[in-house]
């Protein structure tokens, strides 16, 4: 029953950015995955971030 509980709760921001970042054990990143699916407001957080570091990654900017 303890799962079932954090399941309902939303992921932290620090495991979502390590999952993004692709920082997390196998096992955390199941977790987070499973939660995602069941939750369009962390999906929408990954997607949107993703999107984002994606384009920084595209455009290599660089502090001047």
């Amino acid at each position: 029953m303890e799962n079932n509980l954090k399941m309902a709760q939303c992921v932290n921001e620090e495991a979502m950015a390590c999952y993004i970042d692709g920082l997390l054990f196998e096992e955390e990143i199941k977790q987070v995955e499973k939660h995602i699916t069941i939750c369009d407001k962390c999906k929408e957080i990954v997607e949107v971030t993703r999107k984002i570091k994606n384009q920084k990654d595209i455009f290599n900017f660089r502090k001047i």
